[in-house]
């Protein structure tokens, strides 16, 4: 596989970007079972001091073939101190934002399928920056009603995103 297959694109909350494809190297990322991107991490040659363009939360895109395959955001850079300097970077794949969300809202006698559209529609899409987007048919009725549920500021729990 060529190197010039691969494209990687690192963006600041400007949209600013810059490509860092002829200097990155050990790129891996994985992707969820349930769907979305999990970690990723890869090395840039580069001097260990020179952050130009790298700030924790950037948006960091990997492409192949102009086919975007990964998109996150960066949670940690290290320098690499070594002969051949070059920094470390690593973060999480959008989803992993769900896990940041807060949310403050008491259901009862609710169908599940309605409280999971109801935090979508009123915690996520359009108003957290969060990339989730969805389709009324993404969403099955399960037919199973909770009685009561409070989500107090403490973040979603998981098994609402992973079933």
């Amino acid at each position: 596989m060529a190197i010039a297959d691969w494209y990687v694109k690192i963006s600041n909350n400007t949209g600013v970007a810059a490509d860092i494809s002829f200097d990155a190297f050990n790129v891996s990322f994985s992707w969820l079972r349930i769907g979305g991107c999990g970690d990723f991490s890869l090395e840039i040659k580069r001097k260990a001091d020179n952050l130009t363009n790298l700030s924790l939360e950037n948006q960091i895109d990997i492409y192949f073939k102009d086919i975007l395959l990964f998109s996150g955001f960066i949670i940690n850079i290290e320098p690499v101190i070594q002969q051949n300097e070059s920094i470390h970077i690593s973060g999480k794949g959008y989803f992993d934002q769900l896990n940041r969300l807060l949310v403050n809202k008491h259901y009862v006698n609710k169908e599940i399928s309605s409280i999971v559209i109801d935090i979508l529609d009123n915690f996520v899409v359009g108003k957290t920056g969060i990339r989730v987007t969805y389709v009324g048919a993404d969403i099955e009725n399960t037919g199973d009603t909770v009685e009561e549920i409070v989500f107090n500021k403490r973040g979603t729990p998981k098994s609402v995103w992973t079933g």
